[in-house]
């Protein structure tokens, strides 16, 4: 139930968002989806972030507090594009934007100085957003709640890290944030009940559940398209792996064999998967059959952050150039206008080779459910396939399997090219993973921690004060 805004008029939250909008990455736009929201129900929301505005003006009720990332940041993120991640990994831990704390605590501070907050927030990614909730929880007993959108529990996110001492410190950086948390958000089942099996019963009764969401999609009005697309709208990362075994030098190849000493992996992943490459190949066996549809297919992927000459050379490498087009980041309003009018909507995860089961669900999981379009998910076994298998056009293979992807195409691209487009009718789901009801289940959450953050003080007070009475 919403409450009035008038009965939220004194709930006053500070929310630690290091990526926050317009920056593009799912954990910018999950908080800035919940903190419009909770702004909309009549809370005062403050936001401290390393992203400045775009100009646009803030939703009523929200103040951003934008707190520039000094020192290392641009050093760190130098050493990142020179492929020397596990020299980022060794000094930025627990992540590059650990630079930004100090001066993030030191804004925090000041602003709850000169208004104190109900609550604090803190979302994750980056992880090192979590030391800030941990420092203002200790020196302001304010209720803190860390949202974890990405756990390092979780092995589809972090199959290894750079040592076992960065596995152990990942591990006990989590189990701290649960234990001075007054309540820890997952947005996987899986991996909130793996974590939860780790925990002492006490804390257990801390970690809750609140998924990804998405907005419904207007369903596309504009003229039809002659050409039957298949859209990912997200980042890939499996480019490099792509090029793994091509000709290289002595010198390059004992620099990848350093990179990779001292690594201790929790599960292989085969990241060639999370890129465009097999279902381009699925494509290029669907026009061998119907060289009539040439031309008029095409694998287009949006989100890209890798240099174009990798990107190329992979699409080289695997013969795919004619079939794939790869375009760099868009705003989230263009992603929701792409995927709204795409004939299928692609989703890949990297494999899992030893065929266990991960927890990972992919933010566009949700945002392709509120579409009325055809979904290929082309995904491991785990959370993320269980959750899509049985939905209303989704058809669920695995991330390698090019056969069974090459037959999801033919049929759809048969109805498209039949003048029947597959169309599907989710609105009764999107309703259920609208943010909307997301904010919902924060509130409840908010309002149970305030609520008992405010019990255990007053009955605190009233034990001092029989104590003191019983003294005089």
């Amino acid at each position: 139930m919403r409450a009035s805004e008038e009965a939220r008029s004194d709930a006053d939250l500070l929310c630690i968002c290091c990526s926050f909008r317009p920056d593009t990455s799912p954990t910018a736009n999950r908080a800035a989806k919940l903190v419009a929201e909770l702004a909309e129900r009549g809370f005062r929301v403050r936001v401290i972030t390393a992203v400045a505005g775009n100009g646009t003006p803030e939703p009523r009720n929200v103040e951003r507090i934008t707190v520039a990332a000094k020192g290392g940041r641009k050093a760190l993120a130098v050493l990142a594009r020179a492929r020397l991640g596990k020299v980022v990994d060794l000094l930025g831990w627990p992540d590059p934007d650990v630079v930004w704390v100090p001066a993030a605590i030191h804004a925090a501070l000041r602003a709850l100085s000169e208004r104190r907050a109900k609550a604090i927030v803190v979302f994750m990614m980056p992880y090192s957003s979590g030391l800030i909730g941990l420092v203002l929880r200790r020196l302001t007993r304010i209720p803190t709640i860390f949202n974890l959108d990405d756990s390092p529990t979780c092995t589809d996110m972090h199959p290894s890290f750079v040592t076992p001492a960065h596995r152990w410190l990942a591990r006990q950086l989590e189990d701290s944030f649960v234990a001075r948390s007054d309540a820890t958000i997952y947005v996987s089942e899986t991996t909130r009940k793996r974590v939860e099996a780790r925990l002492a019963p006490p804390l257990r009764q801390k970690l809750h559940l609140i998924r990804y969401g998405g907005d419904r999609v207007p369903r596309e009005t504009g003229a039809a398209s002659s050409t039957f697309s298949i859209r990912y709208i997200g980042g890939m990362n499996g480019w490099h792996a792509l090029l793994e075994g091509a000709p290289t030098s002595f010198s390059r190849a004992l620099f990848r064999r350093a990179m990779k000493l001292g690594v201790t992996r929790e599960v292989e992943l085969d990241f060639r998967s999370s890129s465009p490459i097999f279902v381009g190949r699925a494509v290029s066996r669907v026009l061998d059959r119907h060289p009539e549809w040439r031309g008029r297919m095409r694998v287009e992927v949006y989100g890209n952050q890798f240099p174009n000459a990798v990107v190329e050379r992979a699409l080289a490498r695997y013969d795919v150039r004619e079939v794939v087009e790869v375009h760099g980041t868009v705003s989230h309003a263009e992603a929701v206008r792409l995927s709204a009018s795409a004939e299928l909507l692609f989703l890949t995860l990297p494999a899992r080779l030893d065929g266990s089961a991960g927890g990972r669900i992919s933010a566009k999981t949700y945002e392709y459910l509120t579409t009325d379009r055809a979904i290929l998910a082309a995904v491991p076994a785990g959370e993320n396939r269980l959750f899509l298998e049985g939905q209303r056009g989704v058809t669920c293979c695995d991330p390698l399997d090019e056969a069974a992807m090459a037959q999801v195409i033919e049929r759809s691209a048969a109805a498209f090219f039949a003048g029947a487009p597959e169309r599907f009718d989710r609105s009764e789901l999107s309703e259920s993973l609208s943010y909307s009801r997301r904010t919902d289940e924060l509130i409840a959450l908010l309002e149970s921690v305030i609520s008992g953050t405010e019990s255990r003080d007053g009955a605190s007070r009233e034990s001092s004060n029989s104590a003191r009475r019983q003294v005089v």
